[in-house]
């Protein structure tokens, strides 16, 4: 019975080894492909100064070097990331080994590259975790994931992603657009970002102008809701007001006409002078009307626009955008 105990530990322990040997033997795969890709790429000028702008540490250039990493044209793009639907703005890819970043030319959306480049980075570096380095980082990630501090930001974003990708995805995601994150990962990213907080810069700076068109977009949401109410209400009073005084303007040429209705002159003249006078406030109404009719019409304009703008920005970092000729001729 005890060999037996003893053979099972021992068959155990083999197992163990095995596993361990299979994680070891991987990282030298990858050690000598990213050796090798190293010695033999020869590194575009753009990349190595986004190397230097992310303040990549030296394992982290290494395994950077490794991916062959490239910014390309929108064709080459499209071909490398497989990236063909209109809809979906894709910055950049890890496959094959290789990290893609499409070539966002617009200085108003600076830093989209040095984000993209970062976040597909930490996709290789996932890629040759072993599976207790995941575990451990695992449990951190889901933590902020469902906190309520980033739970709305991310939620919405990654529903369709299976929980395999969702927690390889937070971890590219966690690296370039979350600060303060808790010590695990602080320690972990520290290993390939000499300051993990600057680098949320990067993403912060050419998220800038979509944030500012939302503040702008709920700002003129908000207005012509509050002008409709206006509207709807100084239509409604303008009209039954219209409505009235055509009554009595009726009733008074219909008096008029009548021998003996006006019992005098004065009457008359009393009641024709309110008519007018009621007359001249409802032009007033209706200029008031006019005026608001133009203002709400203002706001659609710049509401139009808001949203033309948000779609020439999205544009810019679209490799399939239709409009992207049409905004880079401008």
């Amino acid at each position: 019975m005890a060999r037996k105990s003893r053979n099972l530990i021992l068959g155990l322990i083999a197992t163990a080894t095995l596993v361990a040997a299979g994680f070891f033997m991987d990282k030298i795969i990858a050690f000598f492909g990213y050796t090798f890709n190293n010695i033999t790429y020869s590194t575009p000028a753009e990349i190595s100064q986004i190397a230097e702008d992310i303040g990549l540490t030296n394992y982290a250039k290494f395994i950077f070097g490794g991916t062959k990493p490239n910014v390309e044209d929108r064709d080459t793009f499209n071909v490398n990331c497989n990236s063909h639907d209109v809809e979906i703005s894709t910055l950049g890819c890890y496959h094959n080994g290789e990290i893609h970043i499409y070539n966002v030319d617009s200085d108003e959306l600076a830093g989209i590259k040095e984000s993209t480049a970062a976040h597909e980075l930490m996709h290789a570096v996932w890629a040759h975790l072993n599976v207790f380095e995941r575990q451990q980082l695992e449990k951190a990630i889901l933590e902020v994931y469902n906190s309520e501090q980033h739970n709305a930001n991310f939620k919405k974003q990654l529903e369709t992603y299976s929980e395999d990708e969702l927690v390889e995805e937070l971890h590219s995601r966690f690296a370039t657009e979350v600060k303060d994150l808790p010590e695990v990962l602080e320690k972990h990213y520290a290993k390939y970002f000499k300051n993990q907080d600057e680098l949320v810069n990067f993403y912060e700076h050419y998220r800038l102008p979509f944030e500012k068109l939302d503040a702008q977009f709920q700002a003129l949401s908000n207005d012509l809701k509050t002008l409709q109410t206006d509207l709807d209400e100084l239509q409604l009073d303008y009209e039954e007001k219209s409505a009235s005084l055509e009554k009595e303007i009726s009733e008074f040429n219909s008096c008029a006409d009548t021998v003996g209705c006006f019992t005098s002159d004065y009457v008359f003249n009393s009641r024709r002078n309110e008519l007018v006078q009621a007359q001249v406030a409802l032009e007033d109404l209706y200029s008031e009307l006019s005026q608001k009719v133009d203002e709400y019409n203002a706001k659609v304009d710049e509401y139009n626009n808001s949203i033309l703008r948000g779609e020439e920005l999205d544009s810019k970092m679209n490799s399939n955008s239709k409009n992207e000729r049409r905004i880079n001729d401008n």
